[in-house]
């Protein structure tokens, strides 16, 4: 997390990082996801996975509002992406750095 905090800054971003205990329980996780939601000068929320054992991973994604989902898990956003709408929908952040590179090495020919 903190090179993604470290790369966050160097592109100008604002980055807030909250290091929970692994024995989190799914309430107090889905009550700071929830707080995270209803905040207005947060646009973008990142949980880091994979998640303890005893964390439902799914439900945490749900929880997360698709508008605010950097990682693009939450299904609304999988479901844009799969249907080939990248407008509107939040692509992974890996897939979508992956695409940006082979683009300014290759140019915008990605076919073969």
């Amino acid at each position: 997390m903190n090179a993604k905090s470290e790369m966050a800054s160097w592109c100008g971003f604002r980055s807030m990082q909250y290091n929970l205990p692994a024995e989190t329980s799914q309430e107090e996780l889905l009550d700071r996801i929830a707080l995270l939601n209803a905040d207005k000068v947060i646009h973008g929320i990142l949980v880091q996975l994979p998640l303890p054992k005893h964390l439902e991973q799914e439900e945490i994604i749900r929880s997360i509002l698709p508008e605010k989902d950097v990682d693009g898990l939450h299904v609304v956003n999988a479901g844009k992406v799969a249907s080939g709408n990248l407008v509107t929908g939040l692509v992974s952040c890996t897939p979508a750095g992956a695409m940006m590179l082979i683009r300014h090495a290759d140019g915008d020919n990605l076919s073969g």
